[in-house]
């Protein structure tokens, strides 16, 4: 039987700004097909785009926890959630194309499920996903 990856989070670090980037580019790698721009300006745009995103985050959620998700050690996406007394705020979970293509990551098809597993809260489903 082929084993399963294990995700791990580990806290966004000075480091990882480069990947994130890519990853937030992934993310926007089909609509930036569909634009006649040259790869100059289309990394511009993204540029501008996942600066301005990560100030948003940043201004209208200081307290969000920005996280790398790591399987088997190795960074694989971002997952940005803002936990709060009465409710937790999924901000953001983006995977990298290779991560969403893993056979062994077996990723939940629901981005709230992600977060339960990452985060091993306990859930009570009251609503069928």
């Amino acid at each position: 039987m082929e084993q399963i990856a294990a995700y791990t989070l580990r806290p966004v670090q000075e480091k990882d700004e480069a990947l994130l980037l890519a990853i937030y580019s992934s993310a926007r790698a089909d609509e930036m097909a569909l634009l006649p721009w040259d790869a100059a300006l289309k990394q511009a745009f993204l540029q501008m785009q996942f600066s301005a995103q990560q100030k948003h985050y940043r201004s209208y959620f200081p307290q969000a926890a920005h996280n790398m998700i790591l399987a088997e050690g190795r960074p694989v996406g971002r997952l940005y959630v803002d936990r709060r007394e009465t409710a937790i705020h999924i901000l953001d979970v983006t995977l990298l194309p290779r991560a969403r293509r893993a056979r062994r990551l077996l990723l939940p098809r629901s981005p709230v499920l992600l977060v339960f597993l990452v985060y091993c809260i306990p859930l009570k489903m009251c609503c069928q996903l």
